[in-house]
């Protein structure tokens, strides 16, 4: 849980600072071009922003999915166990 924790706040922190990026792009010189290619920028940027929402998403079920999964080979075992013992006695 502490790894995804620090996952959670770098991923936010990465986001606050690509949320910055388009503002010091604002201060270039004006034009057509610069338009676009500021334009250009805040669309991969929202793509990116996108993209890192999505992808923490996954790493949550990954994780949920790869606890649970722990957690049924742990009680398939103990029945496991539990039935050979049975047949022991």
């Amino acid at each position: 849980m502490a790894d995804e924790h620090t996952f959670d706040r770098r991923m936010s922190a990465l986001l606050q600072q690509l949320a910055t990026l388009p503002e010091g792009l604002e201060s270039s010189r004006p034009g057509e071009k610069d338009n676009a290619r500021q334009e250009k920028v805040r669309s991969a940027l929202e793509n990116l922003q996108s993209s890192m929402d999505w992808l923490r998403v996954s790493v949550k079920y990954l994780v949920f999915d790869l606890e649970a999964t722990k957690r049924d080979n742990e009680r398939l075992r103990s029945l496991l166990r539990g039935d050979s013992q049975d047949r022991e006695e």
